[in-house]
């Protein structure tokens, strides 16, 4: 601290441009009491000559004058050769340090940089599903996050935002951080809901297609006292009861409201519809005998139908399903072209980095091979869609599906809402 408080009095002392000696005077008695010497340096018996010299000769009129340092070997007096060696030393230290701080502020920043982007996912990603947790596409989420996670080396946490036929859910990730650490698992309502709604609060460009995940075919369903005990007895009831039969649904434009309606409008009857916040709480009312009728996805419906909680009558794919070996498909049943399958696919918000948008199909595509996941899909009548788990095969049906539904809306007369 000494050797500091000399330093900066004799610099002070020079740019004050004050009497050397004064200083000297001033502050020996302080640093030093009984001293005569400032480092063993004797008293200069008068002051210190200027470091300034005269202007070169020839300047022109408004040039500045040019200001020089004797060189050290020439400046006799100890004063002043260590007030030129701190003025050196001042202007080195002025200079190296901004060059040293930019120099590594630039490398800092693209190591920093580079770091950030290959250390994707930075915490846990949240994938969407923008319906109740119990439902079909809730399942799908869960099993799919788990499978996920080894390949992404990060936990996926599923969130429930349901309401508004998925629609909430599916506008919250267009409106998150595109970052990578929000994405979306929705079904084919994400086409649907583009028709039904004015202003569902997003588009197909909001998003960055991930991929597509699976296909999963739907059961037409009642609660287990109805009345009918097959599909054809069903349909039966279903035109002389009209009125008197409720048909339950995740809400408008969710997949169970599609499969319902398109029922109803094959077997020529109007049926009272309710909507729920999500299939899960649909599927607790028809247990709980609040409801009579459904049409959900495999996913949600084959562990009731083998349990017995529930009666089903037919499956809406091509073929009979697997799991459900004496369901009968509703083309078997004679209703020759009613085929649905509600395929699911997975969104980032528009703008996320390309970087995070290829880990995350990996991962997805990692989890389509994954045995657990096969199994546990299987065994809930899906088809796994691993040959169109890409961006740009989920972007081309999305593009096919939304003005197809929009022409089957326009022709049976569904106002959007």
């Amino acid at each position: 601290m000494l050797r500091r408080t000399k330093y900066i009095l004799l610099f002070l002392a020079f740019k004050s441009r004050k009497n050397i000696a004064v200083h000297h005077k001033r502050f020996t008695g302080l640093l030093h009491p009984g001293r005569n010497k400032i480092w063993g340096l004797p008293r200069p018996r008068k002051p210190p000559f200027s470091l300034s010299i005269d202007p070169s000769p020839g300047l022109r009129s408004g040039d500045k004058p040019a200001t020089a340092r004797p060189a050290l070997h020439l400046v006799k007096n100890p004063y002043q050769r260590l007030i030129h060696l701190l003025r050196n030393k001042v202007q080195t230290m002025k200079r190296t340090p901004l060059k040293l701080t930019a120099t590594a502020l630039i490398l800092g920043s693209a190591v920093l940089g580079g770091a950030a982007a290959a250390e994707y996912p930075e915490r846990p990603v949240s994938m969407v599903v923008p319906f109740s947790a119990g439902g079909p596409t809730d399942t799908v989420a869960r099993s799919l996050a788990e499978a996920m996670r080894n390949s992404l080396g990060e936990t996926v946490l599923v969130e429930n935002k349901g309401g508004a036929g998925g629609t909430i859910g599916v506008t919250h990730v267009a409106r998150a951080k595109p970052d990578g650490h929000t994405i979306l698992l929705m079904h084919i309502g994400f086409s649907t809901a583009q028709s039904l709604y004015k202003n569902p609060g997003y588009s197909s460009d909001s998003f960055e297609p991930v991929g597509l995940v699976l296909d999963v075919p739907m059961t037409i369903i009642a609660r287990s006292d109805f009345p009918a005990n097959n599909i054809q007895e069903l349909i039966e009831y279903l035109k002389a009861n009209a009125d008197k039969v409720s048909l339950a649904n995740a809400g408008i434009g969710a997949a169970s409201h599609l499969c319902g309606t398109m029922f109803a409008n094959a077997i020529g009857v109007d049926l009272l519809t309710i909507p729920y916040k999500g299939t899960g709480p649909a599927m607790n009312d028809l247990l709980g005998k609040q409801v009579d009728v459904m049409c959900d996805q495999t996913t949600n419906t084959s562990q009731h139908i083998k349990a017995g909680t529930v009666k089903a009558y037919a499956v809406t794919s091509k073929e009979r399903v697997p799991t459900l070996p004496d369901l009968p498909t509703m083309q078997e049943s004679g209703f020759e072209g009613f085929e649905v399958g509600i395929w699911h696919g997975m969104w980032a918000p528009k703008g996320t980095p390309r970087p995070a948008l290829e880990k995350l199909n990996k991962a997805l595509q990692d989890a389509l091979q994954d045995k657990a996941f096969q199994e546990r899909m299987q065994g809930l009548g899906a088809n796994l869609l691993p040959d169109r788990a890409n961006p740009q095969a989920l972007a081309d049906h999305v593009n096919q599906q939304v003005p197809q539904w929009a022409e089957l809306f326009k022709k049976a007369g569904v106002e959007p809402q």
